[in-house]
């Protein structure tokens, strides 16, 4: 049984920074790198006289900034998430940027930024948010020749030129708004000053997906309330508009109908009083009557026949049925059951094998097969064979140590057989290896000629007799000797690269996903699923990989003696390589668990919300206690995500991430007539903290599109605290609404 629990809005401490903006290290703009070296020749020497030499060579290039068109890997998440519905009303809605330097990349003249800029520095960019009733723009896409010369009755990007990569044939995606309409909505010069700002998160906490990665973002906020139930957004382009925005004190040329903008990013939901938001969609995800773990559910048979009894607590284990057509051609049906199990179990599976047949289990009882082990051994199998270079390089190693086994044998039947007596004329205590052989029958045999007749025969020992080595002596020596690992003995190192990849592959990357769960029953959407992880079953898997080059009786024992030291270091590089993803520093005196466990979701808040934080625990304590070691957390379908602990998970936290923080206002209620904002103390031992009854009236610009007058708010806010300078830092603290968290126990 899962059991859910709702933690209030709240700012995680520590976990978030406001910054005001990242100015670009470098103008866009046209550069020239210059590199000279002198070499001055002073010489002593009659013959070579004093010189002096310049050698010089340049190279230019161009530093773009993005203007009028963004890659998909460039924007992080929107908020309200697109095509959702949800009580947004309340809401200014925002698009969070991977590249954290965007939003300073031009100036509102159209002219780059310069990275010495000071003071307060609008965005070009801006959040346009249209109602039903506006109507909402349709974008189209049009030539940037119809931009830089559009045609009458619309105005459009002055003095626009194109830097490099830009042609008049260059397509982008234009929307026209009346221009009544983008004189009510848009922002200020001096709102774009506060419009726009940085925020940095740890990600320790966050899945492994690339957008996860740097930490560092920058977020553009809308300065309008949604006003119907259908609205649309749309990131646009004010890069030469300064003279076009409201307040400039420019008149927009007569006759002009509509303001073109280039649209670089647009998405709609839905502004509704029925939630759909964080909380509820995780909410969805308990349901009473189905299981919490992996599993099909079944109805309880009564009266049943053995058979079914046997069924039932075979899908109880997590099995399922499913069709099987053997090598042969017959058809049959046989159970399935993947490494993520509704319990755990020890491990019993004995390894290596030769070939999968041999992890086939037969039930006699049922006249089934279970192949669930048979099926992870060729699958690891197939994967490895798949990466040539991966395949190739174990393949070395293998072959390496193998000879390093043999000459390991052979050098003990020399020592067996003939090292005393060579020591004893070599006087040394070293082993003696089939290379100095020779030197050393030398030695003897210059010492027996030296030696007197007379000292000869006071021998009384007779010589032992020299052994007769021979090819399968050798072999079946090499077959009986153990793989040893001592300090005085160790074994090759496997190479980077096979300790990775065999890392990543007991983390289950690259198994498909109908191995994880071969019934699209076991998890519907809107569900979480808890499991343990079958370790005999990654076993399986790893030792399926570990098969190349297994093709003999005695490849089979030299990987029996070497399989230990695989399986040991598959496993350490397991639990490594999120600290290696993460570029974080390995824990001296971590170390792999023999549990691990974790859960999986299915639910529309993955793609809604990327950047989920999550923590596990092995407590049902909701205080401050130790978290689990997180081994992975990805998203392996665009709305389900994996999530592995090392150790046995009992609690799971999943937060909201805090890079999406979104801006918030308080709606009208019984005590307030007006919608207002209650503030946050900026003191630093209480940074972030909700102040009791320290609100501000929430101001809007004159008409009944509900704009919010942004440059007003911020001054409003100013007014309440002792600050020299009032940033869009500052701002974002005080209007973001804290992260919704849902803790979930295992029962």
């Amino acid at each position: 049984m899962t059991q859910l629990a709702i933690t209030p809005r709240i700012l995680l401490s520590g976990k978030i920074t406001f910054v005001e903006r990242f100015t670009p290290t470098l103008q866009v703009g046209k550069y020239i790198a210059r590199l000279e070296q002198e070499i001055d020749i002073n010489s002593s020497s009659a013959l070579v006289s004093d010189a002096s030499e310049t050698y010089s060579t340049s190279q230019t290039f161009y530093v773009r900034g993005e203007r009028f068109a963004l890659l998909p890997e460039d924007i992080k998440a929107v908020f309200p998430p697109d095509r959702t519905e949800g009580e947004h009303s309340d809401v200014l809605p925002h698009i969070v940027l991977t590249k954290k330097s965007l939003p300073w990349k031009w100036t509102i003249e159209n002219t780059p930024q310069s990275p010495d800029a000071s003071g307060s520095v609008p965005t070009w960019l801006a959040v346009l948010v249209f109602a039903a009733n506006d109507p909402p723009p349709n974008p189209r896409i049009r030539k940037l020749s119809e931009i830089q010369s559009p045609e009458a009755g619309v105005c459009s990007y002055k003095n626009l030129t194109f830097q490099p990569g830009e042609t008049p044939e260059t397509p982008v995606v234009t929307i026209d708004i009346p221009v009544d309409l983008f004189r009510a909505i848009a922002p200020t010069a001096e709102d774009l000053c506060h419009l726009a700002h940085a925020r940095i998160v740890e990600v320790d906490k966050k899945s492994t997906d690339p957008e996860n990665v740097s930490g560092e973002y920058s977020v553009v906020i809308a300065n309008r309330l949604p006003q119907s139930e259908h609205t649309v957004a749309h990131l646009v382009c004010l890069a030469g508009m300064k003279d076009y925005l409201p307040g400039s004190g420019q008149q927009i040329p007569t006759g002009t109908k509509f303001i073109r903008l280039v649209s670089l990013k647009s998405w709609q939901f839905i502004a509704k009083e029925e939630k759909a938001d964080f909380k509820d969609l995780l909410e969805k995800t308990v349901q009473i009557d189905h299981p919490n773990t992996l599993l099909l559910s079944s109805q309880p048979i009564s009266n049943g026949t053995a058979e079914d009894k046997a069924i039932e607590n075979a899908l109880k284990m997590g099995y399922v049925a499913l069709n099987h057509q053997s090598r042969l051609g017959d058809k049959t049906v046989s159970w399935y059951r993947g490494p993520l199990i509704p319990y755990g179990k020890e491990k019993t599976i004995a390894l290596p094998v030769p070939t999968a047949d041999a992890l086939v289990r037969y039930n006699p009882e049922t006249g089934m097969f279970d192949e669930s082990y048979a099926a992870a051994w060729q699958l690891g199998r197939l994967l490895a064979l798949q990466d040539q270079e991966f395949a190739l390089a174990l393949f070395d190693w293998k072959h390496n140590t193998q000879i390093d086994i043999i000459k390991q044998a052979e050098q003990d039947i020399i020592d067996g057989a003939l090292g005393r007596s060579l020591r004893s004329i070599n006087g040394s205590s070293t082993r003696v290896g089939v290379g100095n052989l020779l030197n050393l029958l030398a030695q003897a045999n210059t010492l027996f000629d030296s030696t007197s007749v007379a000292a000869r025969t006071t021998v009384t020992q007779p010589p032992q007799p020299l052994p007769t080595l021979n090819f399968e002596d050798l072999l079946s020596r090499a077959k009986r000797t153990s793989f040893r690992t001592t300090e005085t003995n160790p074994p090759t190192e496997l190479p980077e690269k096979v300790k990775t990849w065999l890392g990543r592959l007991r983390l289950l990357h690259g198994v498909p996903y109908p191995y994880l769960v071969p019934d699209e029953r076991m998890l519907p959407p809107e569900t979480l699923r808890f499991f343990q992880v079958d370790l005999d079953w990654i076993n399986c898997l790893t030792d399926g990989a570990f098969s190349i080059g297994r093709s003999t009786q005695g490849n089979l024992e030299q990987d029996r003696s070497l399989l230990g030291y695989f399986q040991e270091s598959a496993a350490i590089a397991a639990y490594q390589e999120r600290f290696w993803r993460l570029k974080r520093p390995i824990p001296r005196a971590a170390s792999p668990s023999n549990v691990v466990s974790g859960f999986l979701l299915h639910s529309a808040v993955v793609s809604h919300y990327p950047g989920l934080e999550v923590e596990g625990f092995d407590t049902e304590e909701t205080g401050n206690v130790p978290s689990l070691k997180l081994l992975r957390f990805e998203r392996i379908a665009p709305n389900v995500m994996l999530c592995l602990f090392n150790g046995l998970v009992k609690q799971v936290r999943i937060h909201q991430p805090p890079e999406g923080l979104h801006f918030g206002v308080d709606v009208p209620d019984s005590e307030h007539s007006n919608y207002t904002k209650l503030l946050r103390s900026l003191d630093e031992d209480t940074l972030g903290e909700s102040i009791p009854g320290k609100r501000v009236d929430v101001p809007f610009r004159t008409g009944n599109k509900q704009v919010v007058d942004i440059q007003e708010l911020a001054s409003r806010i100013k007014k309440e605290f002792t600050l020299p300078n009032f940033t869009s830092a500052e701002l974002a603290l005080e209007m973001v609404d804290g992260v919704q968290q849902v803790s979930f126990f295992n029962k």
